[in-house]
C-alpha cells in the first residue's frame, strides 16, 4: 500500500488521501472526530451510494464504502482482490451500489 496523493474531497468534507492497493485508487477520507466521520457515513444511502443527502453523484465505478474510527474509505474499482482486502480489514462495506462504470481517467497507481 503506497500513499500517490490527494484528490478533490467532494462531494465529502475532510481530508482526502489516494492510496495504491494492489494497484488500484482507493481514496481516503479522514475527519477529525469519529461523529464527523458518522455525519457523513449517516448521509450516503447504504444502498445506492449515488445518493448523498439530497445530492446524486455519478461515481465513475461501483462505490463500495467502509469506516473506521475517523475514516471512510471508498474504493470504485472492478478488482475483487483488493475488494477482499478491504473487506478483510475493515468488514463488510456499509454502502455499495453501482456507478456509471469505470471512467476513462488516469490511475495514480
Amino acid at each position: 500500500m503506497d500513499r500517490a496523493g490527494t484528490f478533490e474531497a467532494s462531494p465529502f468534507a475532510g481530508d482526502a488521501t489516494l492510496l495504491c492497493v494492489n494497484d488500484e485508487e482507493v481514496r481516503v477520507y479522514t475527519y477529525l472526530t469519529d461523529q464527523e466521520r458518522a455525519a457523513v457515513a449517516n448521509s450516503i444511502d447504504p444502498s445506492d451510494p449515488s445518493k448523498v443527502g439530497t445530492a446524486l453523484i455519478a461515481w465513475a465505478g461501483d462505490p463500495r464504502f467502509w469506516q473506521s474510527a475517523r475514516m471512510l474509505i471508498l474504493y470504485l474499482g472492478p478488482d475483487q482482490a483488493t475488494e477482499g482486502l478491504l473487506t478483510t480489514l475493515l468488514g463488510q462495506p456499509f454502502s455499495r451500489g453501482l456507478g456509471r462504470g469505470a471512467g476513462p481517467g488516469s490511475s495514480a497507481c
